[in-house]
């Protein structure tokens, strides 16, 4: 009889612990931004998997928040398994614009999940600052000549230089005649030519800055110094590696820059890319990059399938 119970409880529990579990979660990059500039929010919802659960993947649709203008948005998804457990996550990297200064808060996001629960996020409170008031005009009566005063100035500038040039025409005249004295005479000839030699050699040899050489790195072995020094693949490690693979690109890739965004740089490569298969790897490659710059986490996918992608898409743009 004691047996029942026990069979009844384990039945009753089971259910509970394949259902799905969710969370939503907002971050900004900077809780100050002054007034024209933006901030970037990022929106994560996470799902995780229980053994024989199905991958479920949501994104939030935002069209608008109080006290900012949306500049753009970006989405991303990924999927990781292991040992049967799962966990799939959303993302959306909001750029926002404050409209005015002030003490603003970006209001909690809410979401009903498939097993019939409410999730929301906490407010996040976001200080405006003022523009920089700019600097005040001289108010001295001085500060703006009279008509006359500058009519004036005006007729003592154009008198010196032309007295300037009514005094520099008998040393031209000068130089010339000593110029024509040395083209008629014998040494002079030689002189000339030297002359001339020196004028046509400054021409043919100006100075041109040389080209700025790209640094190839091994970007393999890189990877595996970094293994060494940081055997854990925490969010240092991942900031660290896609330092690596961003070098890595544009020491290889012609059309990369130094000064480009990540994202500038992603979509290049993607535009970059000869076939479906890569441009997948890059998008992938990109969402992992965003969730460790902007929200400053680790990638839900393994190490070796963002590593893997990582030289995929090297190999395409070397």
């Amino acid at each position: 009889m004691k047996v029942l119970p026990i069979l009844l409880l384990f039945f009753l529990l089971l259910p509970i612990q394949s259902m799905a579990q969710y969370e939503i979660e907002a971050q900004v990059d900077k809780p100050e931004v002054a007034f024209g500039e933006s901030l970037n929010l990022v929106i994560s919802i996470t799902h995780h998997i229980g053994s024989g659960g199905v991958a479920r993947s949501m994104t939030p649709e935002i069209n608008d928040i109080p006290g900012f203008d949306i500049a753009s948005s970006r989405t991303g998804h990924s999927t990781s398994f292991i040992n049967g457990q799962g966990v799939t996550q959303s993302q959306v990297v909001l750029e926002l614009v404050p409209r005015e200064p002030g003490q603003k808060e970006i209001p909690a996001f809410s979401f009903s999940g498939p097993d019939g629960k409410t999730y929301s996020s906490k407010p996040i409170a976001v200080k405006v600052l003022p523009p920089e008031d700019p600097k005040p005009d001289d108010p001295t009566p001085t500060a703006k000549a009279a008509p006359h005063e500058s009519s004036l100035f005006r007729y003592l500038l154009v008198g010196g230089v032309a007295m300037i040039i009514v005094l520099s025409i008998p040393f031209l005249l000068s130089y010339l005649a000593s110029l024509s004295g040395k083209a008629t005479s014998g040494p002079g000839v030689v002189e000339d030519a030297e002359i001339v030699g020196f004028a046509d050699e400054s021409r043919v040899s100006p100075v041109e800055s040389a080209p700025k050489t790209r640094i190839r790195i091994n970007f393999p072995q890189a990877i595996a110094d970094l293994k060494k020094k940081c055997p854990e693949a925490d969010a240092e490690f991942y900031r660290e590696f896609f330092d690596l693979f961003r070098q890595a690109a544009v020491g290889s890739g012609e059309s990369l820059r130094e000064d480009m965004t990540p994202d500038e740089m992603m979509v290049r490569i993607r535009d970059l890319s000869p076939s479906d298969s890569t441009r997948q790897a890059t998008v992938r490659l990109a969402s992992d990059m965003e969730m460790v710059m902007y929200a400053g986490k680790c990638p839900a996918r393994s190490c070796a399938a963002i590593e893997e992608d990582a030289r995929t898409v090297l190999a395409v743009i070397d």
